[in-house]
């Protein structure tokens, strides 16, 4: 544990003014020849001092700062230049990391990334950032791949995604930036980092996430070196709640400030947080962001270290006593993930055409009903090949299943109903002997994906049949899953 964070010590500095605002520089200041610039600077200092000096002491803490967008005109570029590096070089104690949410640059030009470089290189704390829309080549002048501009910085911020980690007095936490929309090639290498290190807590840091509804992001638009994007709804489904090492969430992107707290399918709380203040009238201020960590708890302070005049102080913000649900260094528990053909055995079965084609390598295992005949025209089959994980799932804390949506769902949901009879995913309809509800599996389904516009679910589960299950259509329509031929095929969560 650390003790309280402390600023220099300004109290004998002329250009400290206690009295009215906190950020306004006194006359007095500017008669000893403080520059406003200068002033202002020494204003934050004190201003933030007090309130963190009488706080009990932290574990740690991090400072972020998001949406600086350098380039455009309205920005005191060169003021953000001096002034970022120096408030986080002379924090005492430093600050365990710094965070920037994306967006560095206006206009993804190559001046503005050289401009953003040289300031990350010149703060001294450990640095992660991830990119922004405006920092892929959206704008004129743009240059020839959309994140060209972006592989200029310094080294490690060069690469559009990264996992890291950063020291605390309580062990390492780990930083997973995944840039902008989270496509799907990033989930998938955010997925295999994760497998990798399963024991250590991470910080997610995107650059869209939540907005001040508290709701998510739909953000819509697309990363063009990317065929399929996801909107954070999406990506909380397919990345953070399969991973119960993931505990906050960090963002910029939508305007104003944002606090969002959920229980994931294994019962995780994860705590989001998003703040751009680049709409406020003096955004070119630049806003940082404090955040101190102790125990569960977690106080957030987000003010201008420049200073802003009276009319904006109601835009700085404290917010004490924040309930993580967990602390955000606690023991994670061992989390893992069966998925892939070589886990998983799926097809899908017809009696029509004959009843004889089978489907072992289809991308999609599908599930429809027939009200012409009053008969289920496909069957889904998926189970598990490994014999010992239906022990496993029932002697987990918790387990969960992630399905993906394939093809089309016209209506209604699908059903998975107990298999009570072994199967291979290289049968027919006919090998079979057809499929009878009360025989050949439950009449009554373990569980169901409803028919909504989402393409991925998450099931908690506390049971695995042994032959897995059949998955059937409970409408009209015809709807299908991804397999496990597809990279976003079945998942098997199971936490010990």
């Amino acid at each position: 544990m650390i003790g309280p964070i402390r600023a220099p010590d300004l109290r004998d500095n002329p250009g400290v003014e206690r009295a009215n605002s906190p950020f306004r520089a006194s006359s007095r200041a500017k008669s000893k020849g403080l520059t406003s610039i200068g002033a202002r600077l020494v204003l934050a200092f004190s201003a933030l001092a007090a309130p963190l000096q009488a706080q009990p002491p932290y574990d740690f803490y991090v400072a972020v700062g998001s949406d600086w967008q350098w380039g455009t005109c309205c920005y005191n570029a060169h003021l953000i230049r001096g002034v970022t590096p120096l408030l986080l070089n002379l924090w005492r104690p430093m600050p365990a990391a710094f965070l920037q949410p994306g967006d560095l640059t206006q206009w993804a030009t190559l001046p503005e990334f050289a401009f953003a470089g040289r300031v990350l290189d010149h703060i001294t704390v450990p640095v992660f950032t991830t990119y922004g829309n405006h920092d892929l080549d959206r704008h004129p002048p743009a240059w020839p791949a959309s994140l060209s501009g972006w592989s200029t910085l310094p080294a490690p911020h060069n690469v559009p995604y990264r996992f890291a980690t950063f020291s605390t007095p309580l062990g390492p936490v780990a930083v997973l930036s995944v840039g902008f929309l989270i496509p799907d090639d990033h989930i998938a290498w955010a997925r295999a980092q994760l497998d990798a290190n399963p024991t250590i807590p991470v910080i997610l840091l995107t650059h869209s996430w939540s907005t001040g509804d508290p709701g998510f992001l739909w953000t819509g638009g697309s990363d063009p070196d990317h065929a399929t994007t996801n909107s954070p709804a999406e990506a909380f489904v397919k990345l953070v709640e399969p991973y119960p090492q993931i505990r906050v969430a960090l963002s910029g992107h939508g305007y104003g400030i944002a606090r969002r707290t959920d229980t994931t399918a294994l019962g995780v709380t994860v705590s989001s947080h998003s703040f751009n203040l680049q709409g406020d009238p003096y955004g070119g201020n630049e806003w940082l962001r404090l955040m101190a960590f102790r125990g569960r708890t977690l106080d957030l302070w987000t003010f201008a270290p420049t200073g802003v005049p009276a009319s904006s102080i109601n835009r700085t913000e404290a917010v004490l006593g924040i309930d993580l649900g967990q602390a955000l260094t606690d023991p994670v528990p061992i989390a893992t993930h069966h998925y892939g053909p070589g886990e998983i055995e799926d097809t899908w079965v017809r009696p029509i055409w004959g009843g004889a084609t089978t489907n072992p390598s289809s991308p999609i295992i599908y599930g429809a009903r027939n009200t012409g005949s009053g008969t289920a025209r496909e069957h889904g089959l998926l189970k598990f090949r490994d014999p010992t994980i239906p022990a496993a799932v029932a002697g987990a804390s918790r387990a969960m299943l992630t399905f993906t949506k394939g093809g089309y769902q016209t209506e209604g949901a699908l059903a998975f109903h107990e298999m009570l009879r072994p199967w291979s995913d290289g049968d027919s309809w006919n090998t079979l002997g057809g499929l009878v509800a009360g025989v050949d599996y439950v009449t009554a389904p373990a569980f169901e994906l409803p028919h909504v516009r989402k393409f991925t679910w998450n099931v908690p589960i506390t049971s695995v049949p042994a032959h897995g299950w059949v998955i059937l259509g409970t409408s009209t329509g015809r709807g299908g899953i991804r397999s496990s031929e597809d990279p976003e095929g079945p998942v098997l969560t199971v936490v010990r």
